[in-house]
């Protein structure tokens, strides 16, 4: 049994190399930061891309933005700064899954013109310039689903890379398009749309 958790431990932090990208195979953990239960999702993984090695660490950070969430300066805002801090994780896809940039753009454009009331500027490391758009054609990202109307609290949703070539009204990409799968259904609470 020892020699078994041995082993699961020394694969849990193998490199992978997938033409060339080089990325470390993630070992999913239930989010524990209070301020990012229940956001849409319920597992990530560690270190995130602030090199944070736990959520202990990631939730001392990510706690300081706790004010600019009370005050609700964006609906956006809760829902960005986790999928930074505490990042998604899905166990069948193992390159970054960020949120989309037109979700940082949200977030910011509610936020920052507050944040300079107080002398403070939107942290250089949340570039919305380095997050994917939606409809990328290599990478994917998170959004709301907003194309729900029955239900009353937002959910992120996974926006896959857009289909090479035009597309026509009402089709839809096949699996090996997204690299996840061809519909839609829930995991932890995140809906994956092609």
């Amino acid at each position: 049994m020892l020699l078994r958790q041995l082993i699961l431990a020394a694969f849990a932090s193998t490199v992978v190399f997938c033409g060339s990208e080089r990325f470390t195979v993630k070992t999913c953990q239930e989010i524990t930061i209070p301020m990012c239960k229940g956001i849409g999702y319920n597992m990530t993984y560690m270190p995130n891309q602030f090199n944070h090695d736990n959520q202990e660490e990631a939730g001392l950070e990510v706690h300081q933005f706790w004010p600019l969430v009370e005050i609700k300066c964006s609906p956006d805002l809760q829902f960005f700064l986790c999928s930074m801090y505490t990042p998604i994780c899905v166990t069948n896809y193992q390159k970054p899954l960020p949120a989309c940039r037109s979700v940082c753009e949200r977030a910011k454009s509610g936020c920052a013109p507050l944040m300079r009331q107080y002398g403070f500027v939107w942290p250089e490391r949340m570039r919305c310039e380095d997050l994917p758009e939606f409809g990328d054609k290599v990478n994917l990202c998170m959004d709301f689903n907003t194309s729900s109307v029955q239900s009353t609290t937002m959910k992120p949703m996974i926006k896959p890379p857009a289909k090479p070539g035009p597309i026509q009204p009402g089709s839809t990409d096949s699996p090996s398009d997204s690299g996840l799968s061809e519909y839609q259904y829930s995991h932890n609470n995140v809906f994956f749309k092609p």
